[in-house]
């Protein structure tokens, strides 16, 4: 046989493993790029979640609710579930400050703002409220309503038991400003979305539907990640499991 030819053989041979060795070492460090970023997306996606969920034991934080531009509920948080509604003089000056972009000057009496938009939560998720079922869309509806007794009362007229409610007695338990109940509604939808929809909630603050003020580390960490985060579902999901995080 030529020796030029078993040459050329070698050569070719030694050529192609070198390759091979070349795109292994490629896919190899191609896999460990998108490990690392998947477990940096999966972290970051966490420490937000977690700082939403956060609470300050020194002060509390305003939970705001944000309908087409203006601000229709709101509370003080000071821990899970526990939380006093604000008042329709507090919700105008708050609304007012809102439009003209001034929503640090509150932030004198809390911690940090919570900005949450309406769309977000208008699903057919449910809240229970006195023993009755209703569904977010229905709930968004009394909170944009004038007259949120009245059709909280039409809303849950059809369940056989609804005569044990009254006007009268919402009355009682919320007084006449409305705001109060309009603030414990929207504060039992949200609590309810951050528990079942964690992964979720990253995405909005990313499409801007949840708006957080100051802005912390994790916030703006959080900015790197892309908009779309539906592929580290299952990262975000087992971190989860790994650290409980209270509501």
């Amino acid at each position: 046989m030529d020796i030029g030819l078993i040459i050329s053989v070698i050569l070719v041979i030694v050529m192609i493993v070198f390759i091979l060795k070349v795109i292994k070492k490629v896919i190899v460090a191609v896999i460990y790029v998108v490990l690392l970023v998947i477990v940096f997306t999966g972290i970051v996606g966490y420490l937000a979640y977690s700082d939403m969920v956060r609470i300050d034991d020194s002060k509390p934080y305003l939970l705001l609710l944000n309908d087409r531009g203006d601000i229709i509920a709101g509370n003080l948080v000071y821990g899970p579930m526990n939380y006093s509604s604000l008042d329709a003089m507090e919700l105008t000056e708050i609304n007012k400050l809102y439009q003209e972009d001034g929503i640090g000057s509150i932030l004198e009496t809390a911690s940090r703002a919570f900005i949450i938009d309406s769309s977000i939560l208008d699903s057919e998720d449910s809240l229970e409220f006195q023993g009755y079922g209703l569904s977010n869309n229905q709930i968004l509806q009394v909170l944009r309503s004038q007259s949120p007794y009245g059709l909280l009362l039409a809303t849950i007229s059809s369940h056989d038991n609804s005569k044990n409610i009254t006007e009268e007695l919402l009355n009682q338990e919320y007084g006449d400003d409305v705001t109060n109940l309009k603030g414990t509604l929207f504060a039992g939808m949200w609590f309810n979305y951050v528990g079942k929809h964690p992964v979720e909630s990253i995405s909005a603050f990313k499409e801007g539907k949840i708006e957080i003020h100051p802005r912390t580390m994790a916030v703006r960490l959080a900015d790197t990640l892309p908009a779309s985060i539906g592929y580290i579902k299952n990262m975000i999901s087992k971190l989860l499991e790994i650290k409980n995080v209270n509501i």
